[in-house]
């Protein structure tokens, strides 16, 4: 089983085994302060989840996926999908979540697992707003220890 994920704006995805995407491969956003009702503000994006599988890995899957800090605690409560997958070989099964993100500064990722086993990643950033016409250079951002993503989707390391 092979899968990926995309951090976006918005997407839809198509019964043809297609998707349009709007502002595709987020990793970073500015940070915002909480409001004056104590509310931190949300950035309502989406993650794409694309599937791909081989024929005798065919039938009913459990997709969990975290969105997580360095220390395991989660900025969002944890996402369970229940999918099935075709037993012919046919097109990715891709889906789309809806994810309201909280503004709060810091390093997290998505945590991609289906059955139980951790298959990808998506680093994000959540950084200061740039503070407008600052004397000298721009600051350098915080890495984030998952890294960027490679490409379509971020592999994790194999042990």
């Amino acid at each position: 089983m092979n899968l990926s994920l995309i951090f976006a704006e918005y997407i839809s995805v198509h019964p043809n085994g297609f998707f349009s995407m709007l502002n595709g491969g987020i990793n970073a956003l500015a940070a915002q302060p909480v409001n004056d009702k104590g509310q931190q503000p949300n950035f309502n994006g989406h993650l794409l989840v694309r599937i791909e599988t081989r024929p005798e890995e065919g039938g009913k899957h459990v997709l969990k996926l975290r969105l997580q800090d360095q220390q395991n605690a989660l900025l969002v409560p944890e996402i369970t999908v229940n999918f099935e997958t075709p037993t012919q070989p046919s097109m990715p099964v891709n889906l789309a979540l809806a994810i309201p993100i909280p503004l709060k500064k810091g390093n997290y990722a998505f945590f991609a697992e289906v059955d139980g086993k951790r298959l990808a990643h998506w680093p994000l950033s959540i950084v200061e707003a740039q503070q407008k016409a600052q004397a000298g250079p721009p600051p350098t951002p915080t890495p984030n220890p998952w890294g960027n993503p490679a490409g379509f989707g971020g592999k994790l390391p194999q042990a």
